[in-house]
């Protein structure tokens, strides 16, 4: 089950006063009534992280053409994140080597892969999809964002894993956030926020 939430301007500048993951851990301690201090686990561009603790937010900003993968266990409460720039390895097989999260096919299977040996469950997994934009004029013609998804897509269809949350492409760059204790995923464009809760 996925419930949605849209609200705008969690508070101010979030460049200097209130970060995404700070504004989005207030509101959740008001929600749950808990004191838990939240921070937060950046995922760079080309880079993949994993988090099982109840006070991290895996985060990774300005998804532009690049994509933004997320799964998340909600029976065992873990997650996991990974920001890829190119969609096939062979554009340069040197850099898949040292870094395979740099592109989606070499990336999106290892991401899955160490949920796996993590302990998550393929069935259990709710998988969201973001970026994929065409946010640089004059490189249309390269079709990077459709190519990155087009790859992600035929590996989860080949795998049999489900997505539950796909927000790609149009023209403006994303941030997405993925709250580790219960499942929360914020997707923030143009200044505005979606939230889903994430849940089995």
């Amino acid at each position: 089950m996925v419930t949605i939430w849209h609200f705008q301007g969690l508070g101010g500048d979030n460049k200097k006063t209130r970060s995404l993951c700070a504004a989005l851990a207030d509101e959740l301690r008001a929600k749950a009534d808990c004191k838990i201090i939240m921070k937060q686990k950046v995922v760079d561009i080309a880079d993949m992280a994993l988090s099982d603790s109840e006070a991290e937010i895996l985060i990774t900003y300005s998804l532009g053409s690049c994509l933004g993968v997320t799964a998340f266990d909600p029976q065992i409460g873990i997650g996991g994140m990974i920001h890829s720039m190119l969609p096939v390895a062979q554009l340069d097989p040197e850099k898949a080597k040292r870094s395979p999260a740099m592109f989606v096919d070499t990336g999106v299977p290892a991401l899955f892969n160490r949920l796996f040996n993590a302990g998550a469950r393929k069935q259990n997994l709710m998988v969201t999809l973001t970026g994929a934009a065409r946010v640089l004029k004059g490189y249309g013609k390269f079709r990077i964002g459709e190519r990155n998804l087009e790859v992600c897509q035929n590996i989860l269809s080949k795998n049999g894993i489900p997505v539950c949350v796909n927000d790609t492409g149009g023209e403006e760059s994303r941030t997405i956030a993925l709250n580790v204790r219960n499942g929360i995923f914020t997707i923030r464009c143009g200044g505005k926020d979606t939230v889903y809760e994430l849940s089995s």
